[in-house]
């Protein structure tokens, strides 16, 4: 008889966040590894206008969903924890833990409420328990504008979780060291650091069905190769959106200065960002008359965003400015490695994508710095012109360690750790 999983994910496909594709990836993995997977989630009926169908069939056959009916837009009016979702799950979750004998319990956040859920079900049955955070929660870059009062409120709900829990996840060992520096060491060694994973069947089923057609969500037709992918110029693509502090203006003021110090070599770029965008950068793109080199296209499905990035010479990643250790690992540079292109990381030079861009080979400039993104760039056109913009040993090599087999093999022995630990 398999052993049993019940997760936690707020966050499960067809809702279109980077975390559903995230969760589901690594439990379908863990499902071939022989678990029997139960899945509490949302009930995406209610949240139409976030999902996206094509990630449907990805992986649902590996796991079971139970849906509990939630709301995206309370998050929006400032509950950032979904503290709406904690009742109606524990009701929930406590009957299939009554009715089932499960192993063990894991809880994904964001959002947070995933892990007071495992808070309260832990109170009242003895099973073990991993918390993945993946990001930082009360130390977040991304909750400036909350309150003293909720951070007070959130440090004391992150310091019962953490103490509860057998187990703590994070993707990165930055991210880890941010929040746990403010814990006693006996907290510390409770963490552990799995990296986010990218799946190469996705890329296979891309490459044998996109070869000059893109293939749009519903809200649009189908496209033909538009001529900004024209490998008359080297194409360089970022896909995801731009909020908070996460900014295109760097990216933008190197492309400035490319385009008065080098106009030549800024003729033969063509950047490709697909995604939402704020009013004020497609200002920005007029201004600095850049509008020759910069596309926005609108936001995509998932298969969609791959399928444009697979027509990409070099692929871009863009973060927000950090003075301490950047502690996000986003989940876009993890996908871009299933295409084996190269990488141009305008991110902080001490942080998690930093360190992997560096093991890859890729070029890295500071979004601080704009004479090191004007450089990188020239160098990416330059190389693209001896037709060298290639990947190396070193990336591939790299590479496999983020694959979906050998993620959810590290984390299927967490898993197994912690189950034995606490017999």
């Amino acid at each position: 008889m398999k052993n049993k999983l019940l997760v936690v994910s707020w966050a499960m496909p067809p809702l279109a966040f980077p975390r559903s594709i995230q969760v589901s990836r690594l439990l379908a993995e863990l499902s071939t590894l022989g678990w029997d997977i139960t899945v509490l989630s949302s009930n995406t009926k209610e949240l139409e206008k976030h999902t996206d169908d094509s990630l449907k069939s990805f992986y649902q056959t590996f796991y079971k969903i139970v849906t509990i009916p939630t709301s995206f837009e309370n998050a929006r009016d400032g509950d950032v924890l979904m503290s709406q979702w904690l009742n109606p799950a524990v009701n929930v979750a406590e009957n299939l833990l009554k009715e089932n004998e499960f192993d063990l319990l894991i809880t994904f956040a964001q959002p947070w409420v995933d892990h007071l859920i495992g808070l309260e079900l832990t109170k009242q049955f003895p099973i073990p328990w991993i918390a993945h955070f993946s990001d930082p929660w009360v130390d977040s870059i991304y909750y400036s504008k909350a309150s003293s009062a909720e951070i007070s409120e959130w440090r004391k709900l992150e310091r019962k979780i953490i103490e509860q829990a057998h187990t703590v996840v994070w993707t990165n060992k930055q991210a880890q060291k941010l929040v746990m520096s403010k814990y006693p060491p006996s907290l510390q060694l409770k963490c552990k650091v799995t990296p986010h994973c990218f799946d190469p069947k996705i890329f296979e089923s891309i490459t044998t069905t996109t070869k000059s057609v893109f293939f749009t969500n519903n809200s649009r037709k189908r496209l033909e190769t538009p001529a900004l992918f024209s490998k008359k110029k080297c194409r360089l693509v970022y896909t995801g959106d731009f909020y908070g502090p996460r900014s295109p203006e760097p990216l933008f003021n190197g492309l400035k200065k490319l385009w008065i110090d080098n106009p030549d070599h800024a003729k033969n770029l063509s950047v490709v960002l697909i995604g939402s965008i704020p009013q004020i950068y497609e200002q920005m793109i007029k201004e600095l008359k850049i509008n020759k080199t910069v596309k926005i296209l609108p936001k995509a499905t998932y298969m969609d965003s791959l399928s444009y990035a697979n027509f990409a010479d070099a692929l871009l990643l863009v973060d927000s400015p950090s003075t301490t250790s950047y502690p996000y690992l986003p989940s876009k540079l993890i996908d871009y490695l299933m295409f084996m292109k190269p990488i141009v990381g305008i991110t902080p030079l001490n942080g998690a994508p930093a360190d992997v861009l560096r093991a890859l080979d890729c070029l890295i400039a500071d979004p601080k710095d704009i004479n090191a993104i004007y450089d990188i760039l020239l160098k990416i056109i330059e190389l693209w012109k001896q037709k060298k913009l290639k990947v190396n040993k070193n990336f591939i090599e790299t590479s496999s360690i983020y694959t979906m087999e050998a993620v959810g093999s590290e984390f299927n022995d967490l898993i197994e750790e912690t189950i034995e630990i606490n017999k």
